[in-house]
């Protein structure tokens, strides 16, 4: 994968009844997941990350209605939902377009958004989640993967990010 690596972390927190963390071998990702991680790969050429045009519907397929499309910022750190599929939406309970990280997360679930994010900026490479239960919404699902993938205009910084969910 592109960048460097990023540094071990503890693998999960809990708050309250929840408990969530970092995947780091993306081998235990749900299998959908693996598949947008796959198609991400083929477009990073010579090092450089891919742009948000190549990774388009046509290109995604299948799998757009389980992502999401959202702007990277890096002061202060958080990111905006930009576009967001009809599955994720339906899991959700909730319209994301246009909300940002810091107006739907709090606690122990922003800081875990938030390192994401952070590791995103820094080492340009796709970060994952895991979780089973989201204490922001009003669900309880038994599992959940979240796989976060870096796009950049420039091939180098990362400006935007397609987020691939799976509620289990």
């Amino acid at each position: 994968m592109l960048g460097t690596t990023p540094p071990e972390r503890n693998e999960g927190t809990r708050e309250s009844e929840a408990v969530f963390g970092f995947i780091r071998d993306f081998r235990i990702l749900d299998p959908t997941l693996r598949e947008l991680l796959a198609l991400w790969s083929t477009r990073c050429v010579e090092g450089a990350l891919p742009r948000t045009r190549d990774m388009g519907p046509d290109f995604l397929r299948g799998l757009v209605t389980r992502i999401a499309l959202v702007d990277v910022q890096p002061e202060p750190l958080d990111f905006r939902y930009r576009i967001v599929g009809s599955y994720v939406e339906d899991m959700l309970g909730e319209k994301r377009t246009g909300m940002r990280a810091r107006e739907i997360f709090f606690g122990s679930s922003l800081e875990l958004v938030l390192r994401a994010t952070e590791d995103l900026l820094r080492f340009r490479q796709p970060v994952a989640m895991w979780g089973t239960k989201m204490p922001w919404i009003d669900r309880d699902y038994k599992r959940w993967h979240v796989l976060v993938l870096p796009l950049s205009e420039s091939g180098v910084t990362v400006d935007r990010a397609i987020m691939g969910f799976a509620f289990l």
